[in-house]
């Protein structure tokens, strides 16, 4: 016959002298709940069993059913706990709010009756400002599916878990909470040769989950701290993420703080997977990014197994661990909120999922800030698919925003480190962390670029306009024509672009108006390949004396060249207007093949005279001459810059260049990397200036122009004078720029 205990679960009616409870006074409540629990002495097999199951028997000295009950709270306001019985009536409670929870004697719980504990594993437990001291007091030989399930706004100290079995099969575990939803300090707490699961979800060896009441509530403050805890012989297995004292957190911005001090350790914790793989995650020696490789932070590895958002801040000692990439995971960024994130509209960019999320995407609406230094593991050879276009990317530290823009530096950036980027073939408009400027007033700024991995392949589709091509820059590879742009206070260090053409540390290709202003490249090495594939310009045919005569040339180069410490090349493209000011390349290698300035045969047809040697359509030969014609050339700050009107004015102003090389030899020996807009003078910033236009005169007739025309280069570095190089039409073939000029 079955029988059945009723208890006062809420603060009991009854005292139990025997139990050691008389000093505890009763505080009478009305009505408190009743949970009817089966009475372990009373179970389905007891008539099998005979006499020899009766209830003193079948509970043992260790449990007593009477003592079964949670204790009034004393005057001082704590609810003193001395048994196991107590302890097992008190995580019977559906809920707590505002309790105060005193370990006063160890606690082993190894004779729960199994009744007992199927209670306690049905019951839907909540906790809310549970305040538990244990007064160096261990609780021992517990297992259920939580100890404590869900808390919130939690307080433990001084307290020993030892040989716990939390195994939860529809949430979180942790030996402690499965879930912790709000702000909670943990201090002097140990768990010890035990065992944490959870099938379906996270499991940690003190806490599986961590977040916020409102997973997404901005307002909502979350600080969770552990002060001097100890995991200790504990095996922690789950089918999401594992950590030894935290399993996951939540992360959805940068006020959720988790923090765990120089006192807490493990020693011999097993993490694994529900398949029983070793587990490793993000949060551990190694995975930590760039800025951070001079800290050791071997001691806390793995005490946090991941993040839902990544964009909390996690505490390792003193210093915050922020995850380099893991190469796959992208999280959709926040919108900005001006309470929080200082900017009153647009995207915030707080982690390198974050950055990760904008890969391959055309983002021409809104405005886009990078709140955080992210580290996107090209270094461990992650592959960041470049932005294929952002009309306005902002990386200025907060606390910086509202200073004038011309009095920020390098200091008030944030940083992306360590983006690799493969092109295995290239195609228009290249490779780099944004593949082009393809919106009139784009703007990037305030962005530092640190370790930078840059590849293009080669095309190598024959017949293709672009065969044998592979443009490259490390920020943008190629600006549009029609597409003005402004990149103000960016700056790459100790990157590697490996291309062909068009390539410079900063921009590879721009042909538009530009502003490139405080920018620098520092420590870089530009590199590219002999093709030994061809491209043949021809010049004509050019008619002209009213189409009396004829000009027609060709000329082949091959495709490497173009290359430049800041910028690779700028050709003018109808609009011609580039302002360079205060920026500089030190410390770069420019390890890059150029073509040399050829000579063009250009040969003239005369319309219809007699006694030449038949020509094209009508027109007879009548001369040979041969007109100068620019490379594909090399330069520590610019490449080459092609003109096109006589309007265009290219102005580098307060530049300064220092330490750089060509295949080892120092820039400032190598002058014939420099454009000789003189005799014997050297432009130290320009590899050529060039224009692809004739002047042609025969017999002393200036019959026109053809083609492109020179315009103006105006140069000062810093500290120096200002240099002008220009040049009239009719005036080709000299040092000024290289141009073309026909005269028989």
């Amino acid at each position: 016959m079955h029988r059945f205990l009723y208890i006062l679960l809420a603060f009991g009616l009854l005292v139990f002298t025997s139990c050691g409870s008389e000093d505890i006074p009763i505080v009478p409540e009305p009505e408190p709940p009743i949970i009817e629990v089966p009475n372990p002495g009373d179970n389905e097999d007891s008539t099998e069993k005979g006499d020899e199951n009766d209830q003193e028997s079948e509970i043992g000295p260790e449990w007593a059913s009477e003592c079964f009950n949670v204790p009034e709270v004393s005057e001082d306001g704590w609810i003193r706990i001395s048994r196991p019985e107590q302890m097992a009536a008190f995580l019977l409670l559906e809920y707590t709010e505002g309790v105060r929870l005193k370990i006063v004697a160890d606690l082993d719980m190894s004779f729960m009756p199994e009744e007992v504990i199927s209670a306690v594993t049905a019951s839907s437990r909540y906790f809310k400002d549970l305040i538990i001291d244990g007064s160096g007091c261990a609780i021992t030989n517990y297992s259920s599916n939580a100890f404590l399930g869900v808390a919130q706004s939690l307080q433990i100290s001084n307290l020993v878990f030892d040989n716990f079995r939390i195994t939860s099969d529809l949430q979180a575990a942790g030996a402690l909470v499965n879930e912790l939803r709000g702000s909670a300090v943990f201090n002097n707490v140990t768990v010890r040769n035990s065992f944490v699961s959870a099938a379906d979800a996270d499991a940690g060896g003190l806490v599986g989950f961590v977040a916020r009441e409102s997973l997404e509530d901005r307002q909502e403050e979350l600080a969770v701290s552990f002060e001097g805890c100890s995991v200790l012989e504990t095996e922690v297995v789950a089918a999401g993420s594992s950590g030894k004292m935290v399993g996951r957190l939540s992360g959805y911005d940068n006020r959720e703080v988790l923090s765990f001090d120089t006192q807490c350790s493990s020693v011999d914790v097993v993490l694994r997977s529900k398949d029983g793989e070793s587990y490793s995650g993000q949060y551990a020696e190694g995975n930590e990014g760039e800025w951070l490789r001079e800290t050791d932070f071997t001691p806390f590895d793995n005490f946090l197994g991941d993040e839902i958002y990544g964009r909390g801040t996690v505490i390792y000692g003193n210093m915050r661990f922020v995850p380099r990439w893991d190469g796959h995971r992208q999280v959709a960024p926040l919108a900005a909120d001006p309470l929080y994130d200082g900017w009153e509209a647009g995207v915030v960019i707080y982690s390198s999922y974050d950055l990760a999320y904008l890969q391959g995407k055309s983002l021409r609406e809104g405005k886009y800030y990078l709140l955080a230094d992210v580290d996107m593991g090209g270094d461990d050879g992650y592959i960041f698919e470049s932005i294929a276009d952002i009309t306005y990317l902002n990386g200025v530290r907060k606390e910086k925003r509202l200073e004038p823009q011309e009095s920020l530096t390098k200091e008030d950036n944030h940083t992306i480190y360590n983006v690799k980027i493969v092109l295995d073939e290239h195609v228009l408009p290249g490779a780099a962390f944004i593949l082009h400027v393809a919106d009139p007033g784009t703007r990037h700024m305030n962005l530092n670029f640190y370790g930078a991995d840059v590849y293009n392949g080669t095309n190598l589709r024959e017949g293709d306009i672009q065969y044998g091509n592979a443009y490259a820059g490390t920020v943008v590879s190629m600006v549009e024509s029609d597409c003005p742009y402004t990149i103000d206070n960016v700056h790459c260090s100790h990157g590697v672009l490996d291309a062909v053409c068009k390539m410079g540390g900063l921009i590879g290709h721009v042909c538009a108006d530009v502003d490139v202003l405080n920018c620098s490249v520092d420590g870089y090495l530009l590199k590219n390949r002999q093709t030994g594939m061809q491209e043949e310009y021809n010049i004509g045919p050019v008619y002209v004396g009213d189409g009396k005569y004829q000009a027609f040339g060709s000329q082949s180069w091959s495709t490497e060249g173009d290359a430049g410490g800041l910028i690779g090349f700028i050709a003018s493209m109808s609009v011609g207007n580039a302002y360079i000011k205060g920026c500089s390349v030190t410390g770069t290698a420019i390890d890059c093949y150029g073509n040399p300035d050829k000579y063009v045969p250009i040969s003239i047809y005369v319309w219809r005279k007699e006694n030449y040697t038949s020509g094209p359509e009508g027109y007879y030969f009548f001369a040979e001459l041969s007109s100068l014609v620019a490379g594909r050339h090399v330069n520590q700050f610019i490449g080459a810059i092609d003109s096109d009107m006589q309007s265009d004015l290219f102005v580098i102003e307060d530049y300064y260049v220092s330490g750089n090389s060509y295949f080892g030899v120092p820039a400032e020996s190598a002058n014939e990397y420099g454009h000789q807009y003189a005799e014997g003078k050297y432009c130290e910033v320009l590899g050529c200036a060039y224009y692809i236009g004739l002047d042609i005169s025969i017999l002393g007739v200036n019959l026109g122009h053809y083609g492109s025309y020179p315009g103006t280069v105006k140069f000062k570095p810093r500290g120096g004078e200002w240099v002008t190089v220009t040049e009239a039409p009719g005036d080709g073939l000299n040092m000024a720029w290289t141009g073309g000029g026909l005269e028989f």
